[in-house]
């Protein structure tokens, strides 16, 4: 399941669109709009910007995001399914995607393989709440992280770009996915939530560790 990490894959399919016809802009007003989808994880925003896709793809409803991220890069979106809006109370289940496809997104975002990658980096790099540096013992604050969250009653997850500083210069960027689902939905979903929010740091140390080994990292 994507839950809410599904939201820089609608971005991407606006910017895709963005690109390609002198028809779409991308305005202050759609900026404004990622920026609550992705900073604050608005579903109101994502649904917003689901329909300005499906409008300028035809009117062809929600799964015009998934038809316009394969129409373009049919080698990064393999196994990503876009067929729900999310639903009232944030109970999104529907929306697929997997590790592999979230790896190849940020890979190309990160070097500019996409349009307008350098903006949605800037907005996935806007402060907020993580699992990959956020309470995470070994990562300093120097670090920067390009990311977006996923937390549902079944699914707690944080894909993103980390870029650390080198202790003799330089920067390091490298990518972390983090997916814990389960089959059902949890009956007491924040200390659920919160169990393996923190599973996920866990892990996210241990990947810091190694990389400041292997790089000398701060």
């Amino acid at each position: 399941q994507a839950a809410s990490m599904i939201k820089p894959f609608v971005a991407q399919a606006f910017f895709y669109q963005a690109s390609k016809s002198r028809s779409v802009r991308y305005t202050s007003d759609i900026r404004r709009t990622m920026e609550r989808m992705i900073r604050r994880s608005s579903n109101t925003a994502t649904n917003r910007l689901m329909s300005i896709v499906s409008r300028n793809a035809g009117n062809g409803g929600v799964r015009s995001v998934e038809r316009v991220l394969k129409q373009h890069a049919p080698g990064i979106f393999r196994e990503t399914r876009v067929v729900e809006k999310i639903p009232a109370g944030g109970r999104t289940y529907r929306n697929l995607a997997s590790a592999h496809d979230y790896s190849r997104f940020l890979y190309a975002l990160w070097n500019d393989q996409l349009p307008y990658a350098s903006e949605l980096r800037a907005i996935m790099a806007l402060p907020n709440r993580d699992r990959i540096c956020d309470g995470v013992k070994s990562v300093p604050s120097t670090v920067k992280v390009y990311d977006k969250t996923g937390s549902t009653a079944r699914l707690c997850g944080n894909m993103g770009i980390i870029e650390a500083p080198g202790r003799r210069g330089g920067r390091y960027p490298y990518t972390f996915i983090g997916i814990i689902e389960r089959p059902s939905r949890a009956r007491n979903y924040a200390s659920w939530i919160t169990r393996r929010s923190n599973a996920i740091r866990a892990v996210s140390n241990l990947v810091y560790l190694e990389m400041k080994e292997r790089h000398l990292l701060v």
